[in-house]
């Protein structure tokens, strides 16, 4: 039985541990193996295997209590390093960064030239920075940085020690560390990233100029990234703000073309319906909700019938609400909103002196209750 059960523990993490760094996820540490669990019975690749699967499951005690196992019958394993660097993270995880630190030392001291060995040095740089002790943080970050060669890990260090040299006040703002970072290592696949940030940071103190000019600079750079969208979405809203009417639409327009699945489409057209309206152009609106509304899914399409429905209320034109939200009464499957849609349809008819032409849903039942 135990070797039936650790061949299913190898299928599910057989994963290439030597070269695979995205196994350690950057965040916290710890280990003095203060959670004693007794002997546990197995080899040691059923002991590894069972603390990495409980470790993955957020299962930290446990966790634990293999890894120490396994550490004690086989401390010079080649998997050690990578118990170790497991149980530093379970007890950071844990919110027990002392012990954390503690363990990435011995880590670190035990095995300093392995992947976990070095890796314990950033985070053990990011326990520093939490601590706001910038100096011993931008040291290890520097000492982390010399013993990898894997650019892409090196970013985020590189980026941690343009922020202690901020918390050093050696610049004078905080954007200097978005800024210097971009100046320095321009071709890091995090710059998209940092952009977006330092863009999103113009456009909230209202710095809408050099908001949008990060924002190009990004699109410029054609990212491999899932998020392009939002850089749309924001030009889209500053160049609204500025009333800047042609550039918001054209912007909506690239995110609804090039992103029709993403999630900001539905308030995409709400801005473009704005900015239309903004410039007293109700007939392209309602032309423009009334194609959308064509080529979308009827499960969708409420969203988009609301729009239509304010424009037609603010053009005093009830009737064609009324039919609107009739519609969407009918394509609505939540019966506390379908009773909503009712209350709207009946209030627009004695708002305009309509006659109903049946009665409410609620009266209905209450006649079939008497009925029985």
């Amino acid at each position: 039985m135990k070797k039936f059960i650790l061949f299913i523990i190898l299928i599910l993490f057989s994963t290439q541990l030597w070269s695979n760094e995205s196994e350690f996820k950057y965040g916290t540490f710890d280990s003095l193996f203060i959670f004693q669990k007794g002997e546990i019975k197995g080899d040691s690749l059923f002991l590894y295997f069972s603390g990495k699967m409980l470790h993955q499951n957020e299962d930290y005690y446990e966790s634990i209590a293999y890894f120490e196992e396994f550490l004690n019958n086989h401390p010079s394993d080649s998997l050690s390093s990578y118990a170790l660097f497991n149980i530093a993270e379970s007890y950071l995880k844990m919110d027990f960064t002392e012990m954390a630190f503690t363990i990435f030392t011995e880590l670190n001291d035990r095995f300093p030239f392995s992947k976990p060995g070095i890796l314990a040095l950033k985070q053990k740089g990011d326990i520093y920075f939490s601590k706001e002790d910038y100096s011993k943080a931008k040291l290890l970050y520097q000492n982390f940085i010399y013993h990898n060669i894997d650019l892409n890990i090196k970013d985020n260090a590189f980026f941690q020690i343009e922020r202690c040299n901020y918390y050093l006040e050696l610049y004078e703002y905080p954007t200097d560390i978005f800024q210097n970072f971009l100046k320095k290592y321009p071709h890091s696949k995090i710059c998209p990233d940092l952009r977006f940030e330092l863009g999103n940071y113009y456009f909230k103190i209202g710095k809408y100029s050099d908001s949008i000019i990060e924002y190009k600079k990004i699109i410029d750079m054609k990212p491999e990234v899932s998020w392009l969208d939002s850089v749309y979405f924001q030009l889209s809203l500053i160049y609204h703000e500025r009333k800047d009417w042609k550039n918001a639409t054209k912007n909506i327009h690239n995110l609804i073309q090039n992103f029709p699945e993403s999630i900001l489409k539905i308030p995409a057209y709400q801005l473009l319906i704005d900015s239309l309206l903004e410039e007293d152009n109700f007939l392209l609106a309602i032309n423009t909700l009334n194609s959308t509304i064509q080529s979308t899914h009827p499960d969708e399409r409420n969203e988009y019938y609301k729009m239509l429905a304010k424009i037609y209320e603010k053009l005093g034109l009830f009737t064609e609400v009324i039919d609107i939200y009739q519609i969407m009464l009918n394509n609505e499957k939540d019966e506390e909103k379908q009773e909503l849609f009712r209350n709207k349809i009946s209030n627009l008819r004695k708002k305009i002196g309509e006659p109903e032409d049946s009665l409410s849903h609620s009266n209905n039942q209450e006649q079939t209750k008497e009925k029985n």
